[in-house]
């Protein structure tokens, strides 16, 4: 199959947020978007999966809305997620 165009997404995706804790102004990236998956195998447990970013000053996750990551990049940031977990034996 041949690509007629494909779309750049960790170079043409940005969202800008401030810091709820040191009140700094950021632009967070694709490559910043970090995923914390759903949890919880019964309803009394359950998490729905969420996005957020690191802000660089202080530390402080900060939400990302679900509504403003295109699909691309939430699979980046789920593929990214997957291969950082390991297990310490």
């Amino acid at each position: 199959m041949k690509v007629l165009e494909k779309k750049e997404w960790e170079k043409t995706w940005s969202w800008q947020c401030t810091c709820p804790q040191c009140e700094s102004k950021l632009e967070a990236e694709s490559k910043d978007v970090h995923n914390a998956p759903a949890s919880g195998g019964n309803q009394h447990d359950y998490c729905e999966e969420s996005f957020f970013v690191v802000c660089p000053v202080c530390s402080q996750h900060i939400a990302v809305p679900v509504s403003v990551i295109p699909k691309y990049v939430a699979k980046l940031s789920r593929d990214r997620a997957k291969s950082n977990t390991y297990f310490d034996r």
